[in-house]
């Protein structure tokens, strides 16, 4: 009895060595967001804001401002190679906006470091080769939308305007669609944060393939004021 007894503590004294020693591990493996302060603040391209390190994963153009002239979204990447040795290779990514100044140069007016998800945070739906088309500008709007899950998938969707008071971007919209892929049936949360109206919806798929509304509920929520910067990815 004695000899078990002693086995088991050593046992459990070495799994939870292991445990340990798996922790921080697991903490290295989440990539680091871009150090904005790394990021300059006016340049004479798109280009010219991309530390070293880092490389455009894409550049959307559009007028953001509304004075006629095209600014640009810069889609930022880590630029590290997709696969390692045939293992995905995690790496982060930050979005930039940059308006065209009638100087002919470009102003950061906005950054997010945790905003677009990195390459793996999206379970099934990961693609370690990067993710291209999640960032557009509709309207003088940024829209990022992005999805996550497997079988149970969701779609966020985020807009941002610029506040003419402050010149800041701010969070104007948020949507959130939760989508069971084997049934059909979904639900969404869709909130504007100008007027303060969220509405919340449930949707059914039938044997034939129609969707059908199960409830709609409508209500007032606090109009937040949150700037581009503090977005997260999966919020």
């Amino acid at each position: 009895m004695t000899r078990f007894s002693t086995s088991i503590k050593c046992l459990t004294a070495l799994f939870g060595l292991l445990l340990c020693m798996a922790l921080p591990l697991k903490a290295q493996d989440d990539p680091p967001p871009i150090d904005l302060s790394r990021v300059p603040v006016n340049g004479a391209s798109p280009e010219a804001f991309v530390p070293s390190g880092w490389k455009i994963e894409e550049k959307i153009v559009g007028d953001l401002d509304r004075d006629g002239v095209g600014d640009v979204v810069l889609d930022l990447i880590q630029d590290l190679p997709a696969e390692t040795d045939d293992h995905p290779n995690n790496r982060s990514r930050a979005l930039l906006v940059l308006l065209h100044g009638k100087d002919g140069a470009f102003h950061r007016k906005g950054a997010a470091a945790q905003l677009l998800c990195c390459t793996l945070c999206g379970g099934t739906l990961s693609d370690p080769s990067g993710a291209g088309g999640l960032v557009t500008i509709q309207k003088g709007v940024i829209v990022v939308s992005q999805m996550a899950g497997s079988r149970e998938m969701t779609t966020t969707t985020h807009r941002f305007r610029q506040d003419p008071a402050t010149g800041s971007f701010m969070l104007i919209g948020l949507d959130a669609v939760d989508n069971d892929r084997l049934t059909g049936d979904w639900s969404s949360v869709s909130t504007n944060y100008i007027t303060g109206v969220q509405i919340s919806e449930s949707h059914r798929t039938d044997r034939k393939g129609k969707d059908i509304l199960r409830s709609k509920t409508t209500k007032q929520v606090t109009k937040k004021q949150r700037a581009l910067e503090s977005a997260v990815c999966g919020e």
